[in-house]
């Protein structure tokens, strides 16, 4: 076995096939992810030191991976994008032990494993059980998690409910007086220069403290928002108001991997479609967040009201709520969570490791 290097993001996903293409829960989300993170003119790419690396026996790859150190969080080393064949351990381990090398060597003090760049493109490894992956959801063969012994795991859940339900606990929270409405408000927003700005600044601020999160840059997130641009609307991205300041917002989209057949992956005729016909069943909370300050105010209800007023009107078939991951560890998020969207329905993993 030796380390190979890795330079083309074509050669990469040439794995693929060898770990999914028998896989029926299968969406194909990391062949348009991969060149918005390691493409040479990416904006992340260029504010990053990367290495793409495999594990090659007599030209066979056996696994890889994406060594990506961000200039915005010099300390830690991402291994990221990891793929394996199954009972590779001893394969995995050689990457995993060149990554520590390198770590070292570029003043790195801890290893992540289960994070694609950044947590905004996508986190945690995916348990057994968690069925197909919703749109932006990472998604992996389950005995991932078993190759990152010595690694401290980080849980992550995902939730869903039926959206009936929901609407009415919502409403009922709501109808309770429960936030300042004369102060407070929400505001629908379209996806342009603007308002991204004013979404990748409120980021940095709600998030800085996230567990593996670090600062984002603002071409960052104009180039992960460019390809979603076609399936967005006013108003999946809703800003919270604090007389006329931004202070929170929700993002949120339905769930276009049911237009996704085993193995495909989302392009110009399910864009189509979906613009046609609509129908999709299931809307995803993607984010929410509000500022420090204004937390325990009732605002993340009111942005969440806001979202399903838009959601009755426009998608009228819509069924259920699910939500993205959730670090197992914030619990104030958790228990709002489970307050709206009770059923637990996905297990995540993220691996950390000093060096």
């Amino acid at each position: 076995m030796e380390i190979k290097l890795l330079s083309s993001l074509k050669e990469y996903q040439l794995f693929y096939k060898a770990v999914y293409g028998n896989d029926p829960l299968f969406r194909d989300g990391k062949s348009h992810l991969l060149p918005l993170v390691c493409g040479r003119e990416s904006s992340f790419c260029r504010n990053s030191w990367q290495q793409m690396i495999a594990v090659t026996d007599q030209n066979k790859t056996l696994c890889q991976g994406v060594l990506i150190r961000h200039n915005n969080a010099p300390g830690m080393l991402n291994i990221a994008f990891f793929e394996a064949l199954p009972d590779q351990q001893e394969a995995v381990d050689m990457l995993l032990g060149h990554a520590e090398t390198e770590g070292r060597k570029l003043g790195c003090s801890r290893l992540a494993a289960g994070m694609d760049g950044h947590l905004n493109y996508g986190l945690g490894f995916a348990l057994a059980g968690n069925g197909t992956p919703s749109f932006g959801e990472s998604y992996n063969p389950p005995y991932y998690a078993n190759y990152f012994g010595g690694f401290t795991a980080i849980g992550l859940s995902g939730y869903r409910d039926n959206i009936r339900t929901v609407r009415q606990v919502v409403y009922r929270d709501y109808a309770k007086g429960a936030v300042d409405t004369a102060r407070y408000h929400a505001e629908p927003a379209a996806i342009n220069d603007d308002t991204l700005h004013r979404y990748t600044n409120l980021s940095n601020a709600i998030f800085a403290e996230h567990t593996a999160y670090f600062k984002r840059e603002y071409r960052e997130d104009v180039e992960l928002f460019q390809p979603m641009k076609p399936l967005l609307n006013t108003g999946n991205l809703i800003f919270l108001k604090d007389c006329g300041q931004d202070i929170g917002y929700v993002f949120w989209y339905p769930d276009f991997n049911e237009l996704v057949p085993p193995g495909g992956r989302l392009g110009l005729p399910e864009v189509l479609r979906y613009r046609l016909a609509g129908g999709l069943r299931v809307m995803k909370m993607v984010e929410i967040g509000v500022l420090p300050d204004y937390r325990n105010k009732g605002l993340v209800m009111l942005g969440f009201k806001t979202a399903l007023d838009i959601i009755e009107a426009r998608h009228r078939q819509a069924q259920t709520v699910i939500s993205s991951w959730i670090a197992d560890d914030n619990l104030q998020s958790v228990y709002l969570a489970r307050r709206y969207v009770k059923e637990k329905c996905k297990s995540f993993v993220l691996y950390e490791k000093n060096i």
